[in-house]
């Protein structure tokens, strides 16, 4: 057995309530340590014809509420093989792109830093 805490319990908590988190999985400052964290960068000010990328995060942290801890067709529970977390949003400039990329670079080594590698 392992020690990660994976996705909370859907006969407990229904999925369609709680802080949507991706995967319905720990917040990254929820859990004492993370081997994968998942992070969102709502921007979409460097985008061409699709504006509202911005969005993006959220609706895949919505989305993911439906996704199973236990894959049959794989017989694999990958939540429990490596503590993934979900790390929130890296805040970034929108009105300023290359401002915008030096924040992701700097917020994504931190977090590096602080993922269990």
């Amino acid at each position: 057995m392992t020690d990660n805490i994976g996705p909370i319990d859907a006969s407990v908590n229904p999925r369609y309530s709680g802080i949507a988190t991706f995967a319905r999985l720990p917040r990254i400052e929820d859990v004492p340590r993370a081997d994968i964290a998942v992070v969102g960068i709502p921007f979409d000010s460097g985008v061409s014809y699709r504006p509202g990328t911005r969005f993006g995060p959220s609706h895949v942290r919505e989305s993911s509420r439906l996704l199973r801890p236990y894959n049959p067709a794989q017989d694999v529970s990958p939540f429990q093989l490596a503590q993934v977390v979900d790390a929130g949003d890296i805040p970034v400039n929108p009105f300023d792109l290359t401002e915008a990329v030096t924040e992701v670079e700097r917020a994504a080594l931190a977090l590096g830093e602080r993922v269990q590698r």
